[in-house]
């Protein structure tokens, strides 16, 4: 599995689910398999980011899927930044009569170069999470259960909402800083 098979992959789910649906919950059970493709996505996207090559992940970005976005791209570049550091400094290192590497800077760039591939992966993680709730939650019939019942769920809804707005701002807010 390759990250430019995913939107192929959620074609191929959704609208085979949805064919076998009846004509009045075809609306609903798009909406709850979409749900369940990027839940899915949370998981398995961000690990395939990064083990992906680069003309995959522009087939990716290509498709028709919110994700990668911007953020991802902007993290990937940022750690091939780091890592071109890494390697100025290792060749600096031996064209001065085959010295080392500072221990303390290079520790530190792999370090930095680690965290931005690990910020790659929240990011892609927490915005298929948002996409996941914004889809996951699908408005029942008013009729069928109590207003009490429906409040405590819309009050859910919404908090699981805000966890993944929250959760999807802040990554890339860390990578800028």
């Amino acid at each position: 599995l390759q990250t430019a098979h995913l939107a192929p992959l959620k074609r191929a789910l959704v609208r085979t689910v949805t064919a076998y649906a009846g004509s009045r919950e075809k609306r609903k059970t798009n909406q709850a398999w979409e749900a369940f493709y990027y839940a899915l996505c949370a998981v398995a996207a961000p690990h395939l980011t990064l083990r992906g090559r680069v003309s995959e992940l522009t087939i990716a970005t290509a498709s028709a899927l919110p994700n990668p976005d911007g953020g991802t791209h902007a993290g990937l570049i940022a750690a091939n930044g780091v890592a071109l550091l890494e390697m100025c400094l290792a060749v600096s290192a031996r064209s001065q009569g085959g010295a080392t590497a500072q221990t303390e800077v290079s520790g530190r760039l792999i370090e930095a170069r680690e965290w931005l591939v690990r910020a790659v992966m929240d990011e892609v993680n927490a915005y298929c999470g948002l996409i996941s709730s914004c889809l996951a939650f699908i408005q029942d019939d008013p009729k069928s259960s109590s207003d009490k019942v429906q409040g405590s769920i819309a009050n859910a809804e919404v908090a699981e909402r805000r966890r993944w707005l929250r959760r999807a701002a802040e990554v890339p807010l860390n990578i800028a800083e």
